[in-house]
Formats: C-alpha cells, sequence, structure tokens
C-alpha cells in the first residue's frame, strides 16, 4: 500500500488482478521513480516489519527512498517461499544488525511447543530461555483437540472465545488455518454464529485495517503474519504438512502469534514435530522400574 501511494502521488497507476503481478509491477515501477532521484520522494526513516519476507531486490529498492531504513526480521518466521535472502542484502548494505536477545510476547508454555517445532527444547537458545514474559500474574495453556472435522473445530472454538472474549477485554483473539481451503469454511460458520458481530475476516488478497470493535480475527496463517493474540485457535493444523519445505516455519509462525491461551485443532494426525512440541508442554514421565522393564 506504501508503494502504490507513492506511485499514486507522481502519477503512476497500478492495475493488476492479482498480489503477486501486483508485486512484481510494485518493484518495476518503484525502481524506475527511484530513478529520477526526485527529492519530495524521500523519506526521513522508513521502518519495514516482517524484513524476512522481502526479496533482496524490494529491500534494496526501498532503501533507495531513505537515508535511514530501520527493519525488523527474524528468519525462521519467512513463509513466503518465493523471496529469500533479504536479511543477508542488508548485511551486504553494510547496516548495523542487532539481536535481540529477549521477548516479552510468548508464555511458557507457548514457547515450549514452539522450541519443540524447532527442536529447541530446554536449549539455551531457545524462546523458553529467552522469554521475559509474566508467567506468574498470567498463566500460559495449550490444549490440543483431535479427531474433529472443521465445522466441529469451528463450534468448539467459538465456545472458548465466548469465555475469552470476557476474559481479555480490548485484547485481539486469533483463529488461523494454514490453507484457504479451510479459512473459506471456518469464515463462512464463524460468521453465522453468536460471536459474528465482533468477527473480522482477512484475507490473504484483502487486507483490511483492524477493527476496534472486532476483536476476532480470522485468517491464514499467511494473512495474520505481524499479529499477536492473547489467545489463538489453529484450525485444520493437520494441513501443515502440504507446506513441505516451509511446514515447520509456518508452524512456528502460528504458534509464536499467541501470548498466553493457545488452542490447537486437527482431524488427521500433526506432524512430528508439532507433536513433540504439544508433548514438551506435559510433565515428563516417571521413570520406569526394572519391573516395568523386564516383567
Amino acid at each position: 500500500k506504501w508503494g502504490a501511494t507513492l506511485l499514486q502521488e507522481n502519477g503512476v497507476k497500478l492495475d493488476e488482478p492479482n498480489f503477486d503481478a501486483l508485486r512484481a509491477s510494485l518493484l518495476q515501477q518503484l525502481s524506475a521513480l527511484a530513478d529520477l532521484e526526485k527529492p519530495e520522494n524521500i523519506f526521513d526513516c522508513i521502518l519495514l516489519d516482517e524484513a524476512q519476507d522481502y526479496s533482496p531486490a524490494e529491500i534494496n529498492v526501498i532503501s533507495r527512498f531513505t537515508p535511514r531504513l530501520f527493519a525488523v526480521g527474524d528468519s525462521k518466521q519467512r513463509i513466503l517461499a518465493e523471496q529469500d535472502g533479504a536479511l543477508d542484502e542488508f548485511q551486504d548494505q553494510g547496516v548495523t544488525v542487532s539481536a535481540l536477545s529477549a521477548h516479552y510476547r510468548n508464555g511458557m508454555y507457548v514457547c515450549r511447543v514452539a522450541d519443540g517445532i524447532q527442536n529447541q527444547i530446554d536449549h539455551s537458545d531457545g524462546l523458553e530461555a529467552t522469554s521475559n514474559y509474566d508467567e506468574e500474574n498470567f498463566p500460559s495453556t495449550v490444549s490440543v483437540s483431535a479427531g474433529l472435522n472443521i465445522e466441529q473445530q469451528v463450534a468448539q472454538a467459538v465456545e472458548l472465545i465466548k469465555d475469552q472474549l470476557d476474559a481479555y477485554p480490548d485484547e485481539l483473539i486469533g483463529v488461523l488455518c494454514p490453507r484457504k481451503n479451510e479459512l473459506g469454511l471456518i469464515s463462512e460458520q464463524i460468521m453465522n454464529s453468536s460471536i459474528s458481530d465482533l468477527v473480522q475476516v482477512q484475507k490473504d488478497d484483502d487486507y483490511a485495517a483492524i477493527q476496534q470493535d472486532r476483536r476476532v480475527i480470522v485468517a491464514s496463517i499467511h494473512g495474520a503474519k505481524g499479529l499477536e493474540f492473547r489467545a489463538a485457535h489453529l484450525l485444520g493444523m493437520n494441513f501443515v504438512k502440504n507446506f513441505r519445505q516451509f511446514q515447520k516455519k509456518m508452524s512456528y509462525t502460528a504458534v509464536t502469534r499467541c501470548k498466553t491461551s493457545l488452542s490447537v485443532y486437527h482431524d488427521g494426525p500433526l506432524p512430528g514435530y508439532f507433536e513433540k512440541g504439544v508433548q514438551a508442554c506435559s510433565a515428563p514421565p516417571a521413570e520406569p522400574s526394572l519391573d516395568d522393564l523386564f516383567g
């Protein structure tokens, strides 16, 4: 939107049929605009979020419109298959890179699920080890519901959300899923539920500004990037396996959208790495006796 607005201010209109075509046209037109070196198009500073999902070419073009570019990114959350190398591009440009050593968003149990996905349970670099979340005053929880079809998953989520809307006033609640196929079904059912007046659907190709009075956000995992929720419901998570080489990063991204209360729903089996994260939230089993081992 920033790029399109800047181009419109310079008399360039974009009319592309889909997001991918629009993105390619934006890059081309912004590059041509930067070549003109008009002072009125230079910004004092540009703040760039989710930097890992830009291409090096896009980073290069954006940097031509400002002497000060401040970007935030996490390579573990790069889930756009066609983009890679943006964070390396910053280093190639000689910018100052600072690694954040702590975070405040995710509760302990949410961290353990995320660390399980990354195979970093009880690791010094894991989310749990670097978390400054206030677990004592806001205890985190993780629940898993298996063997439910999408309609049953939505129905169960809606009942929980009713209580969460009261428990977490003025906070966002997310309902996320991996695929667009399920997003359509989920959106239709939840918009016909008793909480429809509080729901906003974010479609991947039609984003809208968050409305303060609609605190339940329904979106794909891709569509929820950059958002955070006090409670998150991850529906149809068995389908995350369809994303192959990006499934772990998608799972990690989905889980880390949640601050306090994480609910996971699936019909088919979850990927093993996701199961590992869920199991990390349970107390370790007691050590067996010799009789248990050898009868």
